[in-house]
């Protein structure tokens, strides 16, 4: 295992330093993307909510000079999330290492895969409230906790920039509050919400992000997702309906109770009630 350059801000919340030999590569790489999308393997972008930009689109098909620089630039990104997150686990003492198991239909499956990157690009004075570009939130989907398949566990968020003002991450934990404004090269990674891993107590690690002003604010996302077979419920009406059907029907009332803000968990009662910690 690499040694590696952390700090840790809240526990179970790390902070990554000088990783990266030039972040700046990586940074140029992704504005390059955007300002010429033609020719580039990376892409299309699109809007990301009312954020800013996001992609997860790579053509790696393409054979030129610019693609194999892209590759070569993203292989980077993608060891330093293994790197990290190896010394994570090791740090609290669980096991991030895909095994095959078996689904209640006999399929083989990971027990873990990786999801990403996502590279995003917060746009100045984009976001939802008058201070935040993104709400408190928990990246693990509460909405489909007994559901078979994967969730969140782990967030690994890369920063490659922090030329701008604003944009810092705050964590909402226990009725503490955390910030942290990162800087650029910085990798954070901590708990993505899920009740059953990683968890403070039984309280989770919701964050919010506050709004970028006077510049753009570039970052790469990724995460390790958790496969779990489902809850006896789940899949007695899996077998009632169909999985197919059911799956469907799933998100359908998933997509209904969030239009209700079923799952916005946390209100600006919750925020003023809090307690600044740092």
């Amino acid at each position: 295992m690499k040694d590696l350059k952390y700090e840790e801000i809240y526990p179970k919340i790390f902070v990554y330093s000088n990783i990266f030999e030039d972040v700046n590569e990586v940074l140029n790489v992704l504005k390059e993307s955007i300002a010429s999308p033609e020719g580039s393997s990376i892409g299309p972008w699109g809007d990301w909510y009312t954020f800013g930009l996001e992609t997860s689109h790579y053509d790696w098909s393409i054979n030129s000079d610019r693609s194999i620089k892209e590759r070569l630039v993203l292989d980077k990104v993608n060891q330093v999330f293994f790197d990290v997150t190896e010394h994570y686990a090791a740090s609290h003492n669980v096991d991030i290492k895909p095994e095959r198991v078996l689904t209640p239909s006999g399929q083989e499956v990971d027990s873990w895969r990786k999801m990403g990157p996502s590279l995003c690009k917060y746009d100045a004075e984009a976001g939802v409230t008058q201070d935040l570009a993104m709400h408190y939130h928990t990246d693990y989907q509460v909405e489909f906790k007994d559901s078979r398949g994967y969730n969140f566990a782990v967030t690994v968020t890369t920063y490659l920039n922090d030329d701008y003002d604003g944009g810092e991450i705050d964590f909402l934990i226990n009725g503490k509050l955390i910030s942290y404004k990162p800087k650029a090269g910085d990798v954070l990674v901590f708990p993505a919400g899920d009740p059953n891993f990683l968890t403070e107590g039984q309280e989770l690690y919701h964050h919010g992000v506050k709004k970028v002003h006077n510049g753009s604010k570039y970052f790469i996302r990724a995460n390790w997702q958790r496969y779990y077979n489902g809850s006896v419920e789940w899949n007695e009406n899996a077998d009632k309906y169909g999985l197919e059907i059911w799956l469907e029907m799933e998100k359908e009332k998933a997509k209904q109770d969030r239009k209700e803000g079923k799952y916005q968990s946390i209100n600006e009662q919750d925020i003023e009630k809090a307690v600044r910690i740092k």
